[in-house]
């Protein structure tokens, strides 16, 4: 996501560890994760139904232009099904 290598992330953690002291920052470190992992989370949820609203699309495009005549073969993804494209 963010090219930062280790010595970036050691570099910020050293200054931290300065600016907050060694009692709460642990409580920052613990802090800091959880919101990385909620903004991970989002992103992958995001990038997924923004996929799953294309693939419906493209579905509801080819039966359009009458490239196929049954889409029921077809289904639309939700979030319990994989893209093809995914093994």
């Amino acid at each position: 996501m963010f090219d930062i290598g280790f010595w970036e992330i050691a570099l910020i953690g050293i200054i931290a560890l300065l600016i907050v002291g060694p009692d709460e920052f642990p409580s920052l470190v613990r802090k800091s994760v959880r919101w990385m992992n909620k903004a991970r989370r989002f992103v992958q949820n995001t990038k997924t139904g923004i996929s799953q609203e294309l693939h419906n699309a493209e579905i509801l495009q080819l039966e359009k232009e009458g490239k196929i005549s049954d889409s029921k073969h077809l289904e639309p993804l939700n979030s319990n099904q994989k893209k093809p494209d995914q093994s």
